[in-house]
């Protein structure tokens, strides 16, 4: 067995995962990253185990791996075979390591694609970020600058609206205890909006409203490939909006990719309304900012579904 193969077999055993779909791949790179601080895109590990077609793998990729199953690097992770006999290492196959299924690097191209021809918006959307002047009012508060968004002054919520925010607004909704930072779902869209109305209703000062998808992205900003979330499984169900707050979107913002899809006010031309972030039970790749191919039927309320607040000077 070659030495490429055992190291992909010792990985998946640590992992007791088997590495088959892009889903497996996006996963074991957040697995690799927890266990070595070190990031190796589902690309790479792809191409190491097959799917995609490479050369042979650099030193940096066998060293991480290695790493992950708590060797210092990969010499080690060979010396500590019985049966090596010292054969140089050679890639898989002659050539190249041939992908394996076409479907998975039809996907793969598919997403590198989408963020070609998505560019210039996103440099846009940058520049706009760029040139808006403004300075947080109050950096303390539960409100980070929208930067680059088309209105007076207007500033997104730092978190999605949770349980114990709800229920300042709907005196008789219920959670199971110890889940106040929950994000509140199973919300309709009028029912999100008669928050934001409320919220407005209590403030001389602002006007509170559902974001857009130009809004939310603008808040978010791009995903970045190695970050830390709740999706795809990872957990079992929701968590609490705090629960990876070390990773923040482009205004500062926590959870905007993962846990829960976030309604905007933007509609699909069959009336339906864009969500945004991704959740628990949906895939990286549905997290992604630039991901708009899913929308809900505002007169329901979905159990992955939540929202964040945009509010502007009135």
């Amino acid at each position: 067995m070659s030495e490429h193969k055992r190291l992909r077999e010792a990985v998946e055993k640590e992992a007791n995962r088997t590495m088959s779909t892009p889903s497996d791949f996006r996963w074991l790179s957040q697995f690799v990253f927890e266990r070595t601080h070190q990031s190796l895109s589902p690309s790479t590990l792809m191409r190491f185990w097959g799917y995609m077609a490479s050369t042979a793998p650099g030193k940096v990729t066998l060293n991480i791996l290695s790493r992950t199953l708590g060797y210092t690097g990969y010499d080690e992770f060979v010396a500590h075979n019985p049966e090596h006999d010292d054969v140089p290492e050679m890639p898989d196959s002659p050539l190249e390591i041939k992908a394996k299924h076409q479907s998975l690097v039809d996907e793969m191209q598919a997403i590198v694609d989408e963020m070609v021809a998505n560019r210039e918006i996103r440099l846009e959307q940058q520049f706009l970020r760029l040139i808006d002047p403004r300075d947080d009012d109050d950096p303390t508060d539960q409100w980070c600058v929208l930067r680059g968004a088309e209105d007076n002054n207007p500033y997104i919520g730092y978190a999605p609206v949770t349980n114990e925010e709800w229920k300042l607004f709907q005196t008789d909704f219920t959670y199971q205890t110890g889940q106040e930072r929950y994000p509140v779902c199973n919300i309709t869209y009028d029912e999100a909006t008669a928050y934001c109305q409320w919220l407005s209703d209590n403030d001389p000062k602002h006007i509170y409203r559902l974001p857009t998808e130009e809004d939310w992205i603008l808040g978010a900003g791009h995903m970045p490939k190695d970050v830390r979330m709740n999706s795809d499984h990872v957990e079992t169900g929701l968590t609490s909006v705090d629960a990876y707050n070390q990773t923040t979107g482009a205004c500062g913002g926590i959870d905007f990719w993962d846990n829960c899809w976030e309604w905007t006010s933007t509609q699909t031309a069959t009336g339906q309304y864009i969500v945004k972030g991704g959740a628990w039970d949906t895939s990286r790749d549905s997290c992604r900012s630039e991901y708009s191919d899913d929308s809900r039927d505002g007169s329901q309320g979905y159990a992955n579904v939540g929202i964040r607040v945009v509010k502007v000077d009135r």
